[in-house]
């Protein structure tokens, strides 16, 4: 079974890290035995979308273990639109990114439904990073709590405390 990271950044980080190119980025993948990865620009995402999802096209072009995300951003509709048009009908791109945390647009607003609605004419997935982290955080959440009340269960007194002697209601008398 092919291992795929389904998340990764192309270019200069605010952090200190080595795989900033396609081929340092393949070093990393074949080290830790990850047969593809999808990637967005980090220029896109933080600087330029255009010139961001063009560098990301120009160096993903015929390298079988990268696929592209198309960066898009609500408050840049029309560009938006024509950046999907142009990388989303390409077989090396897989869909389109948004960080919600950059735009700081709500998820039911206009402009990010409009790139909803338009990401379904090329049949590919919107990777909303803030939206799948917080559900799966949720979801683990959840999974632990129960784990720890299931561990509990045998050691829980339920009803009364056994030091508390029943009393009728209405009854004075302890």
């Amino acid at each position: 079974m092919p291992v795929i990271d389904c998340y990764g950044q192309l270019g200069p980080q605010p952090y200190p890290t080595q795989a900033t190119t396609p081929d340092a980025l393949d070093t990393q993948m074949t080290r830790f035995g990850v047969d593809m990865t999808f990637v967005a620009s980090t220029e896109a995402l933080r600087g330029s979308m255009n010139s961001g999802n063009a560098w990301l096209a120009e160096q993903i072009d015929g390298r079988a273990r990268f696929r592209g995300y198309c960066v898009v951003n609500p408050l840049m509709l029309e560009a938006s639109h024509e950046e999907m048009r142009k990388y989303l009908v390409k077989e090396q791109f897989v869909g389109a990114i948004l960080h919600e945390g950059y735009v700081k647009r709500p998820l039911n607003s206009e402009p990010m439904r409009s790139l909803t609605k338009a990401l379904l004419r090329y049949d590919r997935p919107f990777n909303l990073v803030v939206f799948v982290g917080c559900l799966c955080f949720v979801v683990l959440f959840i999974s632990l709590a129960l784990t720890d009340t299931r561990a509990y269960a045998p050691s829980m007194h339920t009803g009364e405390s056994p030091s508390v002697k029943h009393t009728p209601f209405g009854s004075t008398q302890p």
